[in-house]
């Protein structure tokens, strides 16, 4: 399998724009930001479906990686992912303080450098020849992402399988990618 590194390749893959115009009803242009204003991990905060992860980064205090000018992706995973991972015993009991660092370890296999999205991880597979797209973690795991019918799969080299949402929420440099699963296995 040949690796490629994602974040080397993502300014020729898809630039991101820093704002989008929307028609007004008097014909006239009103300027957006497509980036949410707030920290991603406040952001997260508010998801009904996300608020486990962004506990967990105010708890080990990697949240504050995000706010920085440095540029980082964070796949998360749903509540009900980290429920099932708690309730089969793993390392991540995101309520007991002693876990911080076991914590801390499972959010930094979820962190990778630079700012990717769904949408350039797919162009990446596309062109890759084996359909298999390679990236370090900052936990200095690696995750492979390929398709399966249809959707982009993220696996880790235990065997564990996440599916990425499509649509990330952006914040200053980083990006937040709803993912259904946990990269690790119990």
């Amino acid at each position: 399998m040949r690796t490629i590194m994602i974040a080397a390749c993502v300014a020729t893959l898809l630039p991101i724009t820093a704002g989008c115009s929307e028609k007004k009803a008097d014909g006239s242009v009103a300027e957006q930001s497509a980036k949410p204003s707030g920290s991603l991990a406040r952001q997260l905060g508010k998801s009904a479906r996300h608020s486990r992860v962004a506990r967990a980064l105010d708890e080990t205090g990697l949240g504050g990686i995000f706010a920085g000018k440095d540029s980082y992706t964070l796949l998360a995973p749903d509540d009900r992912s980290l429920a099932g991972l708690e309730a089969a015993g793993g390392q991540a009991r995101l309520d007991a303080a002693g876990s911080r660092a076991a914590l801390a370890a499972l959010l930094r296999d979820h962190i990778l450098p630079g700012t990717v999205t769904p949408k350039d991880i797919g162009a990446a597979i596309d062109k890759a020849g084996d359909g298999k797209v390679a990236m370090r973690t900052m936990g200095e795991g690696e995750i492979v992402f390929s398709r399966r019918d249809g959707a982009i799969i993220a696996t880790t080299g235990d065997g564990a399988v996440a599916r990425l949402g499509a649509d990330p929420i952006t914040s200053g440099a980083s990006a937040v990618i709803p993912i259904e699963g946990v990269l690790k296995k119990v």
